[in-house]
């Protein structure tokens, strides 16, 4: 695996640089109070906040890609205790993964009704253009 992400590791950048300047384009364009407008209020519950997190994380490409990296590599099958060792490793990663999710979902969950919708905007915003630095600059980097 290791020696496949090598050798398309110019072309696996310029993708994702380009999709991350697409996806910068549509989070400047979009305008953060339209899902606002006209929704009734639902009662949000924090293991929802933590679910979709989880969610978004477990599909990201990316994460994929740099856990099975990781996975291959750490994981020696000469070892005495082979699978020992890769329930141990699968398990911290599950569980600090949780974790992290858990601390953010609560953040989320607590402070969310404080922000206003010009907050709202402002972090659309600077999100928007630290993405669109970062694809520009991974794409940069590719020449």
């Amino acid at each position: 695996m290791q020696r496949l992400l090598d050798e398309y590791s110019l072309i696996l950048r310029m993708v994702g640089s380009i999709i991350l300047i697409i996806l910068s384009w549509k989070i400047l364009a979009s305008h953060p109070a339209e899902p606002f407008r006209n929704k009734e209020v639902k009662p949000h519950l924090i293991w929802r906040d933590m679910l979709s997190a989880f969610v978004v994380t477990v599909s990201n490409p990316l994460t994929i890609l740099f856990f099975g990296s990781f996975f291959a590599s750490a994981v020696v099958p000469n070892n005495a205790d082979y699978q020992q060792s890769i329930l141990l490793l699968v398990l911290g990663v599950f569980l600090g993964a949780m974790c992290w999710w858990v601390f953010l979902g609560g953040i989320v969950h607590r402070y969310k009704s404080q922000f206003s919708i010009r907050h709202i905007f402002w972090i659309n915003r600077v999100t928007g253009i630290s993405i669109l630095s970062l694809g520009v600059w991974g794409l940069i980097g590719t020449i």
